[in-house]
């Protein structure tokens, strides 16, 4: 069997998916989208929007470590303005340009799997009318419970696509719920699949992971791993954690990841007098699994999610959880694993993180339950949706 991937970069996600489906299949082509633009940011310094636009830029799209042998991956640049995926010219634009790669490069497949609806899965809805090849689309968060709502042009652009699809895969059953009984797909048409996390998330010893990460050996530590835009809640951890240090609790937290608050994120931290908050920016994807191991309590505040992967990675290496309980959340979460508590509530998630902290957590029980996601059993799904759309 041959896969033709259609994403928005090959990193996190999509890299875990497609290593672990290429040991399953003959060969996987990756079409990536990428705008030209963004790579001229590196010679602006300005802040703002543009610091969430430098995520996208191609070194920050590909990371090709470890990439198997029978995986290719294309990138596809081509300018356009606004600097978003969600400009709606940009399904148009690389329709166009990665049919034209497909004929250049002669690629062969047998299916095409679109990760994301909007542009990837209306950019794969364009191949299919004209290659005639089947279609999997995977809806995994803001493409299934924000985009299609924004408007009725976006309604209709989000609908097209998945109306042309064989098979739509998606992460959690709230997604499931938006897709048959509000975007009106049907039932059998609409497969569970998780996000899935890399081997590389497994527990290792608090002391090791801290002395790698060079931070104090000693004391509470909490994470939080998460681009710094308003949809993931930084801004009520922070507030959570003051109150928590004002009722005594001593610890060091940690926030990594970029996005366009960070300026914003580090005043809140400085007028709030949290020198134990600090953010560390973006770090390697094979370092996490040292800052997950390092630390005693992940929290991922989030006012609208999907199916977080950065949830099932903290699970693999064992540590407990405190999340909210949006989107895919709470089907994953349960007693013994971590705590939910309603999205935009700091004085609830300082409520939890005080009984997170006080409670004994089973770490390897917690890492045993999340080992059900590592990818190579998650790719088995995939592969027998590809081959019933083949059929």
């Amino acid at each position: 069997m041959k896969v033709l991937v259609i994403s928005p970069h090959y990193n996190t996600f999509v890299k875990g998916a497609v290593e672990a489906l290429a040991r399953e299949v003959e060969s996987i082509e990756v079409l990536v989208h990428h705008n030209r633009l963004t790579d001229l940011l590196r010679f602006i310094p300005f802040g703002g929007y543009l610091d969430y636009a430098r995520r996208f830029t191609r070194e920050k799209l590909l990371n090709t470590e470890g990439k198997p042998e029978n995986v290719r991956i294309y990138l596809i640049s081509k300018p356009y303005f606004p600097p978003s995926s969600r400009n709606p010219r940009v399904g148009d634009i690389f329709a166009k340009e990665m049919l034209e790669v497909i004929r250049r490069e002669r690629i062969e497949t047998n299916l095409i799997h679109a990760h994301f609806i909007w542009p990837p899965g209306y950019i794969g809805a364009k191949l299919k009318e004209v290659l005639g090849l089947p279609l999997v689309i995977t809806g995994h968060g803001y493409d299934v419970y924000d985009l299609p709502f924004r408007s009725e042009e976006w309604r209709e652009r989000v609908s097209w696509a998945l109306s042309k699809a064989d098979a739509v895969t998606t992460v959690s059953s709230s997604n499931r719920r938006i897709l048959v009984e509000e975007l009106g797909l049907r039932e059998k048409v609409v497969h569970l699949v998780p996000n899935g996390v890399s081997r590389i998330f497994r527990p290792i010893s608090r002391e090791e992971a801290r002395e790698k990460l060079g931070i104090p050996l000693e004391g509470r530590v909490i994470l939080s791993v998460g681009s710094l835009i308003e949809v993931k809640g930084h801004e009520y951890l922070i507030r959570a954690l003051k109150t928590v240090k004002e009722r005594g609790y001593k610890f060091f937290a940690y926030l990594v990841g970029e996005g366009h608050l960070r300026g914003r994120l580090r005043e809140l931290i400085s007028s709030l007098g949290l020198e134990e908050v600090k953010l560390v920016g973006p770090r390697p994807h094979n370092e996490i699994p040292l800052w997950m191991n390092a630390a005693d309590l992940f929290v991922l505040p989030s006012l609208m999610e999907g199916l977080p992967t950065v949830m099932l990675e903290a699970l693999a290496c064992g540590t407990p959880f405190l999340g909210t309980r949006v989107g895919g959340i709470p089907e994953v979460v349960r007693e013994g694993i971590g705590i939910l508590v309603e999205a935009g509530r700091p004085d609830q998630l300082a409520d939890a993180i005080e009984e997170a902290l006080e409670r004994e957590w089973d770490r390897d029980s917690i890492a045993r339950y999340g080992s059900q996601f590592y990818w190579d059993r998650i790719a088995v799904k995939y592969v027998e949706i590809y081959e019933r759309v083949i059929s």
